[in-house]
């Protein structure tokens, strides 16, 4: 995959979020434009930012400043959010998803141009891209 390839991802992913939103928190799953589901909100936002991450360091921080807002418009007031409807899961998932995902756009670790640490799920789905490693000095 190119670097201009991802670029153009990301243009559409954010070209196109009114879908994502409009799925969210929709009781019925695929009822939506597309079929789109709620749940797939908080995936789509954290596989978003692993995409960012690929790309180089200089440009990384104007798309994380684009995905910060449709992550933090979900925030409830106690920190918690969810994207799909009624399922208690759905507040431990989206949280989890979320905070992965705000995590992957911390501030570069000291001078290293290595990403901060961010958690990463116990096991990544099948043919899942995985955040850059870190360098070591």
């Amino acid at each position: 995959m190119t670097l201009d390839k991802i670029r153009e991802g990301l243009g559409q992913f954010f070209e196109e979020h009114r879908f994502l939103d409009v799925a969210r928190m929709r009781p019925i799953p695929h009822e939506a434009y597309y079929a789109n589901a709620g749940y797939f909100y908080f995936f789509g936002h954290y596989y978003c930012a692993q995409a960012i991450n690929l790309l180089p360091v200089a440009e990384r921080e104007s798309w994380h400043a684009k995905l910060r807002p449709h992550l933090a418009k979900t925030l409830r007031q106690d920190g918690s959010t969810s994207d799909f409807h009624i399922q208690s899961w759905s507040v431990t998932a989206g949280t989890a998803f979320a905070s992965a995902a705000l995590a992957l756009g911390l501030p570069e670790r000291s001078g290293t141009g290595a990403p901060a640490p961010a958690p990463a799920p116990s096991q990544a789905a099948p043919g899942t891209v995985k955040p850059p490693a870190a360098t070591k000095k």
